[in-house]
């Protein structure tokens, strides 16, 4: 995927570059989209497009709902607004979503043709958008700017909301938001529809189609827009399809997400879809079960510090995952696909998560044997570590330290991070922070971000890393202040926050920043963001409550 990205960059980029800064879509979207597309003609036995689903596409899907985040093609007029343009989540994620939505409707023959013509005319060159607009409109016969530009100039995610009346089937849109509301914005919507209808695009607030029943609308997840069905029976056709796995493997985690930020929004229950997962223990396809592990995620954030809560959903994650943990175990078979792999790293990493005491039991025996992290399973290193910190000897953490400070492996490093910063002892984690975090020859500079964000992750060390966040920021803006990293803090900081307490202590602390270019944009997401996990625990913590207590 590195290889695929930063090559792509011979031809979006260097052959042929954006004018301004505010097409840097131009070549970062393309280059992220090149990410899956061309590993997937060489590997097609990696399904990477629904890798793409679980990690680019959700982690545009769940940034896009709010009313201060940029648009892709972001308009600049200020050199300090430039770092600030790099949000992966955007530039990047979405941009490389929007590509691919396009891809899939006019077809791979079609988007390749306009690309040849974009390239041919303008290589060594400056070129705008438009100008890929109208190469990509020659090869189609369509006004491909028209479709386009909307998704690259406005900022937010459409929701498709979608109702079955006899045989006419209803559909209008609207902007969603989790921070407001916004009732102007329109968009060109590619319906993706599963079944032929006329027309395909819904570029009008409301249209009729006749057509019964309901199609099942972006299917493999690759319209950048939610769909929500408003009829009772196409809303449980829909369930039925995740549940018996008809529905591709994109369509089921983008379908998941879609629910999740419903649940957010309040018009869903998270109970109803802990319920859903739970009855889809059979699913064979690991970045369907990344999503069920994100809907644990939400519970977890929603009872954080709740330790009775915590053991009844640690509880729920060791019995949905049982089954496959039991057939598939911890090592791995000559005969694996990449996705059994994949599948098993999950089950494991659930099940001790879940502190099922066998299987704790495996992960120190097997720490003991190897003797060091470099020595385990790569993809179970983390697991393992984190495993030996939490419920393993003391003296494994000064045993963690030494094999951080002699690794040359960064990898190897990252899951040592993750282990150490997993203690539930906060003398154990101040250590941590007087050891490494103002040392740069221990832990280095660009990695003090990955152990900051494992320390607000984790609710009995975050006062740990919120102390030595509030108190270092002078330290973090020289080391951090001339680069892209700084939003790092912001989001990782942010990111685990769903109490009132929690959000007092972070606004009291960020407010006074907003003053700050290249930062107003990404605190002012971040308020909104602990605003709407704060609404959410609040609407949602008494049910989730009750349903964990029949586990």
């Amino acid at each position: 995927q590195v290889v695929a990205h930063e090559l792509s960059h011979q031809w979006f980029g260097n052959l042929v570059t954006m004018k301004w800064w505010d097409d840097l879509w131009l070549n970062e979207s393309f280059a992220t989209v090149m990410e899956s597309l061309a590993p997937d003609k060489l590997h097609p036995e990696w399904q990477e497009w629904e890798d793409f689903a679980s990690s680019r596409v959700i982690g545009a899907a769940v940034r896009d709902v709010y009313k201060d985040v940029q648009p892709v093609g972001v308009k600049v007029s200020h050199p300090d607004e430039i770092l600030s343009l790099f949000d992966p989540s955007i530039v990047y994620a979405k941009g490389a979503r929007i590509l691919k939505m396009l891809f899939d409707f006019i077809g791979e023959e079609t988007f390749g043709k306009g690309l040849a013509l974009y390239f041919a005319k303008h290589a060594y060159g400056n070129t705008t958008r438009q100008d890929l607009w109208e190469a990509l409109g020659q090869a189609s016969k369509m006004d491909i700017g028209k479709l386009m530009t909307p998704w690259i100039e406005q900022s937010g995610t459409p929701e498709l909301i979608v109702k079955q009346s006899g045989d006419a089937l209803e559909l209008s849109q609207e902007r969603f938001l989790l921070d407001g509301e916004d009732e102007t914005s329109l968009w060109p919507i590619p319906l993706l529809a599963d079944t032929e209808i006329e027309p395909k695009i819904l570029d009008s607030h409301s249209g009729v189609i006749k057509v019964s029943p309901a199609p099942i609308f972006n299917p493999t997840g690759s319209g950048h827009f939610i769909v929500r069905y408003e009829d009772k029976p196409t809303a449980e056709r829909l369930l039925a399809k995740i549940k018996d796995r008809s529905l591709p493997t994109s369509g089921r985690i983008i379908s998941l997400n879609d629910m999740l930020l419903e649940a957010k929004k309040g018009r869903k229950s998270l109970v109803e879809i802990l319920k859903l997962v739970n009855a889809c223990k059979a699913e064979d396809r690991d970045g369907v079960w990344q999503m069920f592990s994100r809907t644990i995620g939400s519970a977890a954030s929603l009872i954080d510090g709740d330790l009775d809560l915590e053991a009844k959903l640690k509880t729920f994650q060791r019995q949905l995952a049982a089954d496959w943990y039991g057939k598939l175990g911890w090592i791995d078979r000559p005969d694996d696909d990449v996705n059994t792999k994949h599948l098993r790293t999950t089950m494991v990493a659930l099940t001790v998560g879940g502190e099922s005491k066998p299987a704790v039991d495996i992960a120190l025996a097997k720490f003991t044997e190897a003797k060091s992290v470099e020595a385990l399973p790569a993809e179970q290193r983390a697991i393992i570590a984190r495993a030996a910190v939490r419920f393993g000897k003391p003296s494994y953490i000064q045993q963690l330290i030494k094999e951080y400070e002699a690794s040359g492996s960064s990898d190897v490093q990252e899951s040592i991070a993750a282990a150490l910063c997993s203690t539930r002892d906060k003398a154990v984690a101040h250590k941590i922070v007087d050891w490494g975090f103002n040392n740069p020859d221990i832990v280095r500079i660009q990695d003090i971000t990955h152990w900051f964000a494992f320390l607000m992750r984790n609710h009995y060390t975050r006062e740990v890393a919120w102390q030595w966040l509030t108190g270092n920021w002078q330290e973090i803006e020289k080391n951090f202040g001339g680069g892209k990293s700084m939003e790092y803090f912001i989001w990782y900081a942010s990111g685990p926050i769903a109490t009132e307490s929690w959000q007092k202590k972070y606004t009291e602390f960020f407010e006074p920043m907003l003053d700050n270019l290249a930062l107003k944009r990404n605190i002012l997401i971040s308020f909104s963001e602990i605003q709407a996990r704060v609404n959410w625990r609040q609407r949602e913590l008494k049910s989730l409550a009750e349903f964990l207590n029949t586990v």
